[in-house]
């Protein structure tokens, strides 16, 4: 009776164990793989959570397509909301205000501008590219547009912008535009382009415009100009009376040097004359125009 009685008690303490063993092997987890580690880690950042936040060109990160796939764990329920914000945007700088936009691929940044007028922020975005050769050239699938939007808004984008203008493709196929600089001056913008064709070294032509921001009018073409092939230009913005100058540096006389066509537009009256009496110190220019002397820093274009 007292062997049983024993048999029994131990019975009675070893089965608790036993079910206790059990349950923590079937509860062992398994070795997690290291992409589901890190795919688990970005879910989680917080510094990706937020959508509204982008992230700048040098602190972006794009998860790869696994990353992106990951499966969250049972206790995070698969939820779009619970995935990262995966986004690539440039930041640009404008009167000490910093301004994010979309940038499309990476390696094309240099491809948006923007720029500050007395009536918000005109910018561009980087069309539709294509990449051409094993260092690539991109080539505009489409072309480039200007649009408007509010500088309080730090996040510039076309869904809440106005669409000032959108530049039409050249007539061959073979043939694109691409736009180089983007200005401000008052109610005006001032922009360059050049045309090219696919494989070509230099630009068929090289074209400088003017546009007041707000008008329903198309740019005007201030001048077309060679920049290449030992041409050389220069230009420069006198913003008191909103005055585009130009400098082209011609090659081809006899002894070497350059001939040089100097070109004053006046935005606000939409007309050009060629000045016949300047001075030019390293890349200051120093002119006369109705009967007022003015002074512009230069810059290659």
């Amino acid at each position: 009776m007292h062997r049983k009685k024993t048999f029994r008690a131990a019975l009675w303490i070893a089965c608790p164990l036993v079910i206790a063993l059990t349950a923590a092997c079937n509860d062992q987890p398994s070795t997690a793989h290291p992409a589901a580690e890190a795919s688990a880690a970005l879910t989680g950042s917080p510094g990706m959570s937020n959508p509204s936040a982008l992230p700048t060109p040098a602190a972006s990160a794009v998860p790869s397509a696994r990353e992106n796939s990951a499966v969250p764990s049972p206790a995070a329920p698969a939820t779009s909301a619970s995935l990262p914000a995966v986004r690539h945007s440039v930041s640009i700088d404008l009167q000490g205000k910093s301004y994010d936009f979309p940038a499309g691929i990476p390696g094309t940044e240099r491809y948006n501008f923007a720029t500050v007028t007395a009536r918000g922020i005109v910018w561009s975005p980087a069309p539709k590219l294509e990449g051409e050769g094993s260092n690539p050239v991109w080539i505009p699938l489409e072309p480039f547009s200007l649009y408007l939007s509010d500088p309080a808004n730090p996040q510039l984008d076309t869904s809440t912008a106005r669409k000032l203008f959108t530049q039409t493709l050249p007539e061959k196929s073979n043939e694109y535009t691409k736009l180089s600089s983007l200005q401000g001056a008052g109610d005006y913008i001032i922009y360059h382009t050049y045309t090219m064709f696919r494989g070509g070294v230099q630009a068929l032509k090289s074209q400088a415009w003017a546009m007041k921001v707000g008008d329903s009018a198309q740019p005007a073409e201030i001048l077309s100009y060679h920049a290449a092939g030992g041409y050389l230009y220069f230009w420069g913005i006198e913003e008191q009376e909103k005055l585009y100058v130009s400098v082209s540096q011609i090659p081809g006389n006899a002894d070497g040097s350059y001939t040089y066509e100097v070109y004053v537009y006046s935005l606000a009256e939409g007309r050009k004359e060629k000045l016949h009496t300047f001075s030019l110190e390293g890349n200051q220019l120093k002119f006369s125009y109705h009967h007022h002397s003015y002074e512009v820093k230069l810059q290659q274009g």
